[in-house]
């Protein structure tokens, strides 16, 4: 998938609009975000769910690979006057944040693309203060028809409730909350087919 080229229309899609919603409405329901706390969202996009809640934070960090959407997200913050917001375009798989001590990480369907998964669990547990919080938010293990539309894709087929329990437990965190919170639908040919999304809280 090139992010790259979908990043213009990325919004248009009121399904995606809905799901950031709702994320950042349960994150919101589910801690205790500190006063001029400081986030990082991983896999920002264009900032869907950082838009739904940086009047909570004291200033948001925005990671992502692809220059498109880093693109959009800067034109967004630019148009709507907003300060202490940052995007930056970096692999935390293979590089470092300049920034460290984060109160709370925040990422959404971005892990299932991510190859080497435990050691950006770790780089997150390394990331976040004594208490900070990791909320992840991804598909449940699915049959691999989600990305069908695209021939390209070669990452992960959601994570089972066990497989996240395990990778933040070697990373060292403390899984506070799990919930399936939300489902998406696609339709494939004649069939739709239902994948249900987990948000996942824990603690360093």
């Amino acid at each position: 998938m090139s992010f790259d080229l979908k990043a213009k229309d990325w919004d248009l899609d009121p399904s995606k609009v809905e799901r950031a919603q709702l994320m950042a409405e349960r994150i919101q329901a589910l801690v205790s975000i500190p006063p001029q706390a400081m986030a990082l969202e991983f896999g920002c996009g264009t900032g869907l769910v950082s838009f739904c809640m940086y009047q909570a934070f004291g200033s948001i960090h925005m990671a992502d690979t692809s220059a498109g959407m880093l693109e959009v997200l800067s034109q967004k913050i630019a148009n709507h006057g907003i300060t202490h917001m940052h995007p930056v375009q970096i692999d935390l798989t293979s590089e470092k944040m300049q920034v460290q001590d984060f109160d709370m990480i925040y990422t959404m369907l971005t892990m299932h693309h991510v190859y080497e998964l435990e050691k950006a669990m770790q780089e997150f547990a390394t990331m976040l203060k004594p208490g900070g919080k990791l909320c992840i938010a991804d598909l449940v293990t699915e049959d691999g028809t989600f990305h069908s539309s695209d021939m390209h894709f070669d990452g992960h087929l959601g994570f089972s409730r066990e497989q996240v329990e395990q990778l933040y437990t070697q990373a060292g965190l403390q899984i506070e909350h799990y919930e399936v919170f939300h489902t998406i639908s696609r339709t494939h040919g004649t069939t739709t087919q239902h994948y249900p999304l987990f948000l996942v809280i824990g603690s360093k």
